[in-house]
């Protein structure tokens, strides 16, 4: 009877084993077990254990390979993040170019069967390399055109700072030799005053080094450059006046100025409230000036006071003032050419001189070409009675000329008398009478007589008192000019 119950139980168990057997193979043949490849990203850990060395690390492998094995239901679930790869680099200080040999940490985040595939060890070598740090001076690239109308100054258009720092392994300083910032002008105007720009490394050609922040370190990474882009326009330069009175001994000859019109830059706002640099006549002053001088105007005080810059090099304007020194000169005329003013028709009127003297003062140029017809002299008698005076005479010249000292005549007036033979001889000779009115315009009359007179018979009517010595003068000349 036991016999058959142990027959009876181990027939039960092999029954059960052959189910299981029979279920495992029915469900291995529909989720069969599988495997595959997975690369995974390497981390590495505490590099600054090397920064403190002052090295970097220069080359070793950037990931790792693992093989995973899974039912088939499983495997396309597990992907790359459900691992982490890393290298722990403390304790790896070496010298730079020195090989160090490294462990790879694979952890998992499920419970999955994995190893390293055959492509990737567990045990790879990494390289050392030393970091350097290098400063270099950025380089301004203009490219581009500014728009029309504006103008740059280009002592403005300068990165802050100047330069950058570059901090990486020594080896990848082996292309970089320079530095740029890169400016386009054509988005430029007035209203752009900084822009923030990228320096970029360059090798030998200037061309630009494509390098990751990881390998190299710049710093800044962005710096600021002052544009300096203007809105331009064309003013003139004017001079006030002038201040003062040179000396009396000389005239202004001539104020000359070395720039006539300058360029402005700024705003359109700020330009277009100028339309011209006005020099003050304050600036200018020629008080008792006997000398040649030259005032400088600096225009850079001006476009400050004004809000504008400047664009020409030359900021100065020198006004250079000439003058010439005065001279004098006498002028001999006769005394026929008075012109006498108020005369009274019964006087008879005598210069006791033939001539007057005058003295001018001018610039030679003008006293060397100056004709005495343009002096015009007049002597008032309208007060005076007979007898004989000291008139003082009216000179009248142009203005760019002075009267030195008073010019005066000597006039003797006598009473006019009544004659048969007077009126013979008026009506028988050339009379010149010249005459002022009141008002200062001369009245001149020429009569001719239709016979001529001879000399004899002037002095036979002189000898007989009838012509008064100024008409007798008159006719004589008159006479002589018939002969």
């Amino acid at each position: 009877m036991k016999e058959k119950l142990t027959s009876n139980l181990m027939l039960k168990i092999g029954s059960v084993f052959v189910a299981a057997l029979l279920w495992m193979v029915v469900f291995n043949s529909t989720d069969p077990i599988e495997k595959k490849n997975i690369v995974l990203d390497l981390k590495y850990l505490n590099e600054e254990a090397l920064q403190n060395e002052n090295l970097v690390l220069s080359d070793g492998p950037k990931t790792t390979e693992i093989w995973v094995q899974a039912q088939r239901s499983k495997l396309s679930s597990i992907t790359s993040e459900d691992f982490e790869a890393t290298v722990d680099l403390n304790g790896r200080v070496g010298t730079a170019e020195d090989r160090k040999t490294v462990e790879i940490n694979v952890s998992a985040k499920k419970n999955v069967e994995w190893g390293f595939a055959s492509t990737s060890s567990r045990y790879p070598q990494i390289v050392l390399d030393k970091i350097i740090t290098k400063e270099m001076e950025l380089i301004v690239v203009q490219e581009g055109e500014l728009q029309e109308g504006y103008q740059m100054e280009q002592e403005l258009l300068t990165p802050n700072p100047s330069s950058i720092t570059v901090k990486g392994p020594e080896k990848q300083f082996s292309n970089v030799a320079s530095a740029k910032v890169v400016v386009d002008l054509s988005k430029l105007s007035d209203e752009t005053s900084y822009l923030e720009v990228v320096p970029i490394l360059c090798d030998s050609n200037g061309q630009e080094i494509s390098i990751s922040k990881k390998d190299l370190v710049i710093s800044p990474e962005v710096v600021t450059i002052s544009t300096g882009v203007m809105a331009t326009k064309k003013v003139s330069i004017v001079l006030e006046g002038i201040t003062g009175e040179v000396d009396d001994e000389y005239v202004l000859k001539n104020t000359s100025l070395s720039l006539k019109e300058v360029y402005i830059g700024g705003t359109k706002e700020e330009i277009s409230k100028i339309e011209n640099i006005v020099i003050p006549k304050s600036f200018v002053n020629v008080e008792g000036l006997k000398e040649n001088q030259s005032f400088n105007y600096d225009l850079q005080a001006f476009c400050r006071e004004h809000g504008v810059t400047l664009l020409n090099k030359d900021s100065n304007v020198e006004i250079k003032v000439e003058v010439e020194a005065l001279l004098q000169k006498r002028f001999q005329l006769t005394s026929s050419n008075i012109m006498l003013r108020g005369k009274n028709n019964n006087y008879n009127y005598r210069y006791t001189n033939n001539s007057v003297l005058v003295t001018l003062k001018g610039v030679e140029s003008e006293l060397s070409s100056f004709n005495t017809d343009e002096i015009r002299l007049q002597a008032d008698v309208s007060n005076l009675e007979i007898g004989t005076h000291r008139v003082v005479l009216q000179v009248t010249v142009k203005d760019t000329l002075q009267v030195v000292q008073e010019v005066w005549v000597e006039i003797d007036i006598t009473q006019k008398t009544q004659s048969n033979t007077t009126n013979t001889i008026d009506s028988s000779s050339q009379e010149v009478s010249s005459e002022l009115d009141s008002e200062g315009t001369v009245d001149s009359t020429i009569k001719e007589s239709e016979s001529s007179t001879t000399e004899s018979e002037v002095n036979a009517t002189i000898q007989s008192g009838s012509l008064s010595i100024q008409e007798s003068e008159s006719v004589l000349s008159s006479t002589e000019k018939k002969q």
